[in-house]
């Protein structure tokens, strides 16, 4: 779109890219890998490019150096920007300031590369083949393209995708700056992530970021890290990849095997962090019951239950810390127990009143879920001549 011939789309996707690059320095490096340089460096020789794309295009390499992009990487441009700025025709006066302002900028910073007029001139040949093979480049991969395309301010490449995985898996050591700067960018690269999908049904996306490694990334720090060093940014943005999400995604991410590490936010003192542990453990969990019928044992039981998983909820149910974590960790449970008894007379008897209590609310959603938990636990044929499986069946 920063070529468009339209000016008002032109300057759209200047915008939008400018306020990514002072958000992102993985963005800002993965623009300088995608070619963008190089792209750049054609559309200011070519003379038919409108006017508006040179300008725009001028000010997002100067946005590029001024929030900490290498500068070597631009001294490819000086000869192009030493034309550029030489330019003695009025109406391109905008065009040869900036050009200036950009040449000024770098020599600044020591970076200088004079070259003669015919170096120029072999600069122009080399763009004009790297365009012959940008298109045939764009012929042979359409299919693909189609399939992957990524509308920089919208999706996530799969590249800055893969970055921010790694990231995420750099442990939290070294001196108190080097922690800082650490926390910052996990905390920015989290934030682009809900920025990107919070709300939004896309399982195209979820599926790429499945693939990508960021999951591991998220699942390193909640396993690995001291909790108060984990901040509610980081657990919401993982919270963002199960809802709005298909069963399939859900599923995808249970096969990543998350629990170990949402578990333990389970003990955060943050309550908002803790609050999107047990949101994403119910919204995994919830795919397990719409993928398995009733009468048939949850799933995920086991591997919950052999981390103590089941205990570790039943403790935040008790611990009473907000009505949230309260009515969604009875939920956890009375959908865990589809079709299983609950052996411990204690956790069954209160579990049950809540789930009861809260098919009376006033929140649908809730109810809902209450009746469906409730109904989860009726399946249960060893027991089905219990007094507790007459208190479930009544919301049959």
């Amino acid at each position: 779109m920063l070529k468009s011939s339209n000016e008002e789309k032109s300057q759209a996707a200047f915008d939008a890219l400018n306020k990514i690059i002072k958000k992102s320095v993985l963005l800002q490096e993965s623009f300088l890998r995608c070619g963008f340089l190089e792209i750049s460096r054609f559309n200011l020789i070519d003379e038919n490019i409108p006017e508006h794309v040179h300008s725009n295009t001028l000010s997002i390499i100067a946005e590029l150096i001024t929030n900490g992009v290498n500068p070597n990487e631009m001294a490819q441009l000086i000869p192009i920007l030493t034309k550029l700025g030489s330019e003695k025709d009025q109406k391109k006066k905008k065009i040869s300031m900036k050009a200036k302002m950009i040449e000024t900028l770098l020599a600044s910073q020591g970076v200088t590369c004079p070259l003669s007029s015919d170096e120029i001139q072999e600069f122009k040949r080399e763009n004009e083949e790297q365009k012959r093979q940008i298109e045939e480049q764009k012929r042979q991969n359409e299919e693909q393209k189609r399939e992957n395309e990524e509308t920089i301010y919208f999706k996530i490449p799969m590249s800055v995708l893969k970055m921010i995985g790694e990231y995420f898996k750099i442990p939290l050591e070294g001196t108190e700056d080097q922690k800082r700067n650490i926390l910052e960018t996990q905390e920015k690269d989290a934030q682009l992530l809900i920025r990107t999908y919070k709300d939004k049904e896309d399982d195209i996306g979820r599926r790429r970021i499945i693939q990508s490694g960021v999951v591991e990334g998220f699942l390193y720090i909640f396993e690995m890290r001291e909790l108060n060093t984990i901040p509610r940014t980081i657990s919401s943005a993982f919270y963002q990849l199960t809802s709005p999400a298909s069963d399939e995604i859900n599923l995808l991410l249970f096969q990543k095997n998350p629990f170990p590490g949402l578990l333990r936010l389970l003990y955060h003192t943050d309550i908002d962090a803790l609050g999107d542990a047990i949101a994403t453990i119910i919204n995994i969990i919830v795919a397990g019951v719409n993928t398995t019928p009733m009468n048939q044992p949850h799933p995920h039981f086991e591997s919950i239950n052999t981390l103590g998983g089941v205990e570790k909820v039943f403790s935040l149910f008790r611990r009473n810390i907000s009505q949230h974590s309260k009515d969604s960790a009875a939920l956890c449970i009375g959908m865990l127990f589809q079709a299983k008894e609950i052996v411990d007379a204690d956790m069954r008897r209160e579990i049950i009143a809540h789930l009861k209590m809260q098919t009376d609310g006033h929140d649908e959603s809730d109810k809902i879920s209450a009746k469906q938990a409730l109904r989860d636990l009726a399946q249960n044929a060893d027991c089905q001549s219990c007094t507790w499986f007459c208190e479930c069946t009544i919301y049959d």
